[in-house]
């Protein structure tokens, strides 16, 4: 598993990815690291990120990639309490508010996903489920749009396992895990948009 740190020390919610890389390396045990903070930042809350791989290093902080995970973190630099730095005028965030892990209470209303105003149009996002979770016979998928593209699974050793073979026209449907070995499983959800989205999920018998 290859590691990527990143820190956003300006606190102006983009992830800049040759000064903002906190640290990186690669390990499937405890990783433990020292990270310095360059000299000369207001006390502030910003946001750490990190990315998780297999088979090779996260190209960036935003980058996509079949298999991984990326998670977001709330620190404090210097002793601070509330974020910083601003996000452009002509840039709205299409992402609803989270609470960012380890520090209680800590909000971030801004988010890396901005868009141009004059280009939001009809601004649509996928999202799937999987469950139950672990499941044993049978998962139920349930699809935020119905007639996305491509719905794919792959096991732990990236095998494609399962394909729809046309565009679904349900935004909800089932399939049968009864014969699949015991394991983690990843679905790859592709919209008509091209975008796309992964989930992970466990079959246990």
């Amino acid at each position: 598993m290859y590691w990527k740190v990143g820190i956003d020390y300006n606190a102006d919610g983009i992830f800049d990815n040759l000064n903002e890389l906190a640290t990186y390396g690669f390990g499937n045990t405890i990783m433990i690291g020292n990270i310095t903070i360059p000299n000369g930042l207001s006390p502030r809350l910003s946001r750490m990120r990190v990315s998780m791989a297999y088979g090779g290093y996260p190209s960036g902080p935003c980058s996509t990639f079949l298999y991984g995970e990326v998670e977001d973190h709330c620190v404090s630099i210097n002793g601070g309490t509330s974020f910083g730095g601003s996000t452009e005028e002509n840039e709205m965030e299409i992402r609803t508010p989270q609470t960012l892990k380890c520090l209680g209470g800590c909000l971030d209303l801004r988010s890396e996903l901005k868009t141009r105003k004059n280009d939001l149009g009809d601004v649509q996002t996928l999202d799937a489920w999987v469950y139950p979770n672990p499941s044993d016979h049978q998962v139920f998928v349930q699809i935020s749009e119905a007639g996305v593209s491509q719905i794919s699974f792959y096991n732990a050793q990236s095998k494609l396992i399962w394909k729809s073979v046309d565009k679904t026209t349900e935004d909800k449907f089932e399939i049968n895990t009864s014969a699949w070995p015991s394991g983690v499983y990843q679905m790859i959800v592709e919209g008509h948009n091209g975008q796309k989205i992964s989930k992970r999920f466990t079959v246990q018998h």
